[in-house]
């Protein structure tokens, strides 16, 4: 299965992280790894954020209850498939990495 690691510091909202939803109808697994005091977000999508003129800021993002105001290091499956996740860092200093590890079509 493929894996993905992504590391944010500094608030704010971050890019969108495309995910492979055709893939053999299985959830990805989420994971965030927290340094020091941030607190982070995640939202997900059904819209094709790889579209030609796709603006993040009026996209359709709905909150992982997983997911809002995480301190700690979490993970979790997603409850639904998605398109692609944001991530956005709500307050404090420090990092998180973001692993999402994606099922493939193939065993």
């Amino acid at each position: 299965m493929p894996t993905n690691r992504h590391v944010y510091t500094g608030v704010g909202v971050k890019a969108p992280l495309p995910l492979n939803h055709k893939a053999n109808h299985q959830l990805p697994t989420l994971g965030l790894m927290i340094t020091g005091t941030i607190s982070v977000t995640v939202e997900a999508t059904a819209d094709d954020v790889q579209a030609d003129g796709y603006l993040p800021a009026s996209g359709n993002w709905v909150a992982l209850a997983d997911f809002t105001t995480v301190v700690a290091n979490t993970m979790a499956v997603l409850p639904y498939q998605a398109t692609a996740l944001r991530v956005t860092v709500v307050s404090g200093a420090g990092s998180v990495e973001v692993v999402t590890i994606q099922p493939t079509d193939k065993g």
